[in-house]
């Protein structure tokens, strides 16, 4: 039976890692002693069986060269999309950018050429051709407020007329309102 030193220096021989010297004592020593020429036999054949089956576990160089390539190719394909979608996210931007300061200079234009139109209007001329000025649409706000003067409606009117005459009809009827609460109803004609 083989040792396990022996065997040690049989796969230290088959690696190649043995000095000249005691390649060639165990060289002899196989030769006289068949017990250990046919442990090497053995070895050597295990060794080729799994060499085998390794070796068809491991891909070829050619498979290795070409899933590289591939993976290559991908990792460009993938960086080349994200070029891609960064330089279409930077356009879209640029794009809403340039629609939203269009829109806002359009409006402070609109506004200050409305702001202009109201300020510096014109005289128009009579058919008499003299110069008259605009014609103004006044509005007269009448203020409603309650017993502590809070203001709970605002009515608007086009004629200073109409205004003092809501607020003549609205004092009227808030007189009339407290001689109800006062007790000093007096009765002008009765019909039942």
């Amino acid at each position: 039976m083989i040792s396990d030193e022996q065997l040690q220096l049989l796969e230290l021989y088959l690696d190649g890692e043995l000095p000249p010297e005691e390649a060639r004592a165990l060289e002899a020593r196989m030769a006289a002693q068949p017990e250990l020429a046919e442990a090497m036999r053995q070895l050597r054949s295990e060794r080729k069986l799994r060499e085998g089956y390794f070796g068809a576990l491991e891909p070829q160089e050619v498979a290795v060269i070409e899933i590289a390539g591939r993976a290559l190719a991908h990792a460009h394909q993938v960086v080349a999309m994200r070029r891609a979608r960064r330089r279409w996210l930077a356009a879209t931007s640029m794009r809403v950018f340039g629609y939203a300061s269009a829109a806002a200079a359009l409006l402070v234009i609109g506004l200050l050429l409305g702001r202009l139109a109201h300020q510096n209007v014109p005289p128009t001329s009579h058919a008499n051709g003299g110069p008259t000025q605009p014609a103004m649409t006044a509005v007269y706000n009448v203020s409603i407020t309650d017993e502590s003067g809070k203001v709970v409606g605002v009515q608007k009117f086009k004629s200073l007329d109409e205004a003092q005459r809501f607020s003549e009809d609205l004092q009227n009827w808030q007189d009339r309102q407290e001689q109800l609460r006062n007790g000093q109803v007096t009765l002008r004609s009765a019909k039942f």
